[in-house]
């Protein structure tokens, strides 16, 4: 992992955080199951508040960019995927990496808008002239 935010055990707490965020209705509970944060319908703004206030964070003290969300992202499922491996679970490996691949996603979608506004025009710039990665495209 070439990004020190990376680590694994800095992984295993965002995880733990974020699982704890989660609505309980996203977690196959009872919609009508509250918590001590109150319930579920009213943790989802806190799960993507959260996302969104690290991010920021991240990127004003840890020069968090765009371009670290992939590496985060597969430090995040192998992570995962250690977990339910290490607890005991023996069914579908692949479902549990198609779940994570998931919930990443759903982490990028939040935090990914945030990081954009600050990049610096110069990448932007980059990007669009560069060569798509298609066939035909130059």
């Amino acid at each position: 992992v070439r990004f020190p935010v990376c680590r694994a055990s800095n992984i295993n707490k965002l995880v733990d955080t974020l699982l704890a965020y989660l609505p309980a209705s996203d977690l196959g509970l009872a919609p009508d199951v509250a918590t001590a944060d109150g319930p579920p319908a009213a943790r989802q703004p806190a799960f993507a508040s959260l996302l969104r206030a690290g991010a920021m964070l991240a990127q004003v003290h840890g020069q968090l960019r765009l371009r670290h969300i992939d590496p985060f992202r597969v430090a995040l499922i192998e992570v995962a995927c250690r977990r339910a491996a290490a607890g005991g679970y023996t069914g579908d490996t692949k479902r549990v990496r198609q779940a994570w691949e998931a919930f990443s996603y759903v982490l990028g979608s939040q935090v990914a808008p945030c990081l954009m506004l600050a990049e610096p025009s110069t990448d932007y710039v980059s990007a669009v002239a560069a060569p798509l990665p298609t066939p035909g495209a130059g």
